[in-house]
């Protein structure tokens, strides 16, 4: 449908597959924060085979990378977890992060990835630190602020369940799921606004 009816008419060749799993990758980790040099080495041998694979209807490729995505969030919020019990909500030093990393290459290894899931989780930290005011010194008058250390077991307690929350989701979503999102990719390397409906998504729109 897309060779034949998309008003580009493009062939679904090598070329088109190498775009393909490129949008795949970057639809399941859009902040390149996620899957590592070593994936997307291992990954490679499918840059000019998904045209062949899908017109075959062979879609292991979409399950293969959504597992390995599935073990590295795994990985990242366990060690989120370990830092949470033992990072300290102080930020006294001279640290950067670059939220938007869509554009930056993919950490080179888990040592780098763990890294930068620090940074990001210290800047969720500071951010919710911030929202909720100063804490109330010692002896001193600070209307309705809570202590320090309730504020931070309050911080603690929120991104565990957060982090929690988006493992849970990713969890819970099922082949098609993952389908969806592998063809969407495909769809958008014709055209960013066509989108595949799977079977629930096409009911509900």
């Amino acid at each position: 449908m897309l060779e034949h009816y998309h008003y580009l008419q493009q062939k679904f060749d090598d070329k088109i597959s190498g775009k393909f799993l490129d949008r795949y990758l970057n639809s399941l980790d859009p902040q390149h924060i996620h899957f590592l040099q070593s994936d997307l080495t291992e990954f490679e041998q499918y840059r000019t085979k998904l045209d062949d694979l899908t017109l075959r209807g062979d879609t292991t490729p979409a399950y293969e990378i959504a597992t390995r995505f599935l073990h590295r969030l795994e990985q990242r919020v366990a060690y989120v977890n370990e830092l949470l019990k033992t990072e300290k909500l102080e930020f006294t030093g001279d640290e950067r992060v670059t939220l938007n990393r869509h554009e930056l290459p993919y950490p080179k290894d888990i040592t780098e990835a763990r890294q930068l899931w620090r940074d990001r989780l210290r800047y969720e930290m500071l951010e919710e630190k911030l929202s909720k005011g100063k804490p109330k010194s010692a002896g001193g008058e600070s209307g309705n602020l809570k202590p320090a250390n309730e504020i931070a077991k309050e911080i603690v307690d929120l991104l565990t369940k957060r982090y929690a929350r988006i493992l849970k989701t990713f969890k819970d979503w099922d082949a098609d799921n993952f389908l969806e999102v592998y063809l969407t990719a495909l769809a958008r390397v014709y055209d960013p606004h066509s989108d595949y409906f799977g079977k629930s998504q096409l009911e509900n729109f």
